[in-house]
């Protein structure tokens, strides 16, 4: 998780976070708290993000903006995902699937039937 937060503004109703990815894409979020909490995951470039916090009046106008901040994130790398093992039989198992005919692996191409 990452916390992004800020010193409140007595005369804001809420406050505007403005992330800039490393694409330049934008993305905003308004909230009426003085932090807002997302999981690192969530931002899945890697790259230079930066954000900068608006603070809103009662009508939405902004009052004021903070310099933007940066941070550096490696990119989300996703967990390799494990193919099921063939029953050799080995572990009590009926051993069915060892036939080289049932290959999980055989890339020959599509099964005609």
């Amino acid at each position: 998780m990452i916390c992004f937060s800020w010193q409140a503004l007595p005369s804001a109703t809420s406050y505007r976070l403005l992330f800039t990815l490393p694409t330049g894409a934008q993305v905003s979020f308004d909230t009426p708290n003085t932090s807002l909490t997302r999981y690192i995951e969530s931002f899945t470039l890697g790259g230079r993000y930066t954000w900068q916090v608006t603070a809103l009046d009662a009508s939405g106008a902004p009052l004021c903006a903070s310099l933007p901040f940066a941070f550096e994130k490696p990119a989300y790398t996703p967990p390799p995902t494990q193919r099921p093992k063939k029953d050799d039989g080995s572990n009590g198992g009926s051993g069915a699937g060892t036939d080289d005919s049932d290959d999980w692996d055989d890339d020959s191409g599509p099964i005609d039937g």
